[in-house]
């Protein structure tokens, strides 16, 4: 990933901003949800599509904000592991999403 970088005068570091800081905090995340044992972003809206759901519906199973929910799905945000622990269950045993939906 070819990045524009801003460099600091003094010590030379470079500085992401704007677009490749957003893109690099995506990856970031994605490999970070890989080692901690997490879905990624792809994951998390791979199940939910899978389970025909909205993301408002998706987010009302996990107890979470619509808004927050998209965040995950576009790797601007981590769910939580009772998050992700609780979308790989629905994703291996779907037979069980009956019992969430209210």
């Amino acid at each position: 990933m070819k990045l524009n970088r801003e460099f600091c005068n003094s010590c030379d570091e470079g500085i992401l901003n704007g677009t490749d800081l957003k893109a690099t905090e995506k990856k970031i995340r994605y490999f970070q949800a890989k080692i901690d044992g997490l879905l990624t972003s792809t994951e998390i809206r791979k199940v939910r599509e899978k389970l025909k759901l909205s993301e408002k519906q998706a987010a009302e199973i996990c107890g979470d904000d619509p808004k927050t929910f998209r965040r995950y799905e576009r790797g601007e945000a981590t769910p939580q592991r009772a998050i992700s622990n609780l979308l790989m269950i629905l994703n291996n045993h779907p037979e069980l999403l009956p019992e969430l939906i209210r």
